[in-house]
């Protein structure tokens, strides 16, 4: 009585047309979730901005930040200044060129390329934004007022939110350092509401942007290799 002996199955190089297998698919409904939430998000923070909702929660959340910092220890305000330097141009800069370097020394000049691509069109985005939803008018009595009427959505918050995660997203695969990246742009905007830099709405509206710009990425790439 013979035996059969079984081999494992291969993937065959071509298919039957004579053509290289499609790449494997990653999901998208991940992707098109994030997209989601961040144009909900966003709608929603620009609706309860325009009905003057938001203008209650962004001075009561403002002033809770500003008492919470001061019962902080001694050491606490420089720490939270520190920590809203991670939000600045400058160290944003850096972020935006570890990433470039990164994407270059893994993939190549070619893929690199798409990072100064992003944040051409980030900040084309935010302009545009700013453009549609920012309204010219005499300038504010009190910083308060000023927080409240300019800066709608926050670039720095938009800019933050999509670099953090992008540069975690490039240590490892899976949804949980991209996750950090985002956490930790969330703190870098807290901090910044805490020092008057940036109003609540505004930054709200910027993190949402940045969700739908995330999204977008991981959709555009959702067809590639691991």
């Amino acid at each position: 009585m013979s035996s059969r002996r079984a081999y494992p199955q291969t993937v065959p190089a071509v298919s039957r047309r004579g053509e290289p297998p499609r790449p494997a698919r990653r999901p998208r409904a991940g992707a098109i979730l994030a997209m989601l939430l961040g144009i909900g998000g966003f709608l929603a923070v620009f609706a309860a901005r325009r009905g003057g909702d938001a203008l209650y929660w962004n001075k009561w959340l403002i002033a809770e930040l500003a008492r919470e910092v001061e019962r902080l220890p001694a050491w606490a305000p420089e720490a939270v200044r520190d920590i809203a330097g991670l939000g600045s141009p400058a160290v944003l800069a850096v972020v935006a060129a570890a990433i470039f370097l990164a994407v270059m020394a893994r993939d190549g000049l070619g893929p690199a390329i798409g990072v100064p691509l992003m944040l051409g069109f980030l900040a084309v985005a935010a302009a545009l934004l700013k453009l549609g939803f920012v309204h010219s008018g005499p300038a504010a009595p009190d910083l308060t007022t000023q927080l409240l009427q300019a800066g709608f959505p926050s670039a720095n918050a938009l800019f933050a939110g999509v670099l953090w995660a992008r540069l975690f997203r490039l240590l490892g695969e899976g949804a949980f350092l991209p996750f950090v990246g985002w956490l930790l742009a969330g703190v870098v905007c807290l901090a910044r509401i805490s020092l008057g830099q940036h109003a609540p709405a505004d930054v709200a509206a910027g993190l949402c942007a940045a969700l739908v710009v995330l999204g977008a990425l991981a959709w555009a790439g959702a067809a590639g290799k691991r």
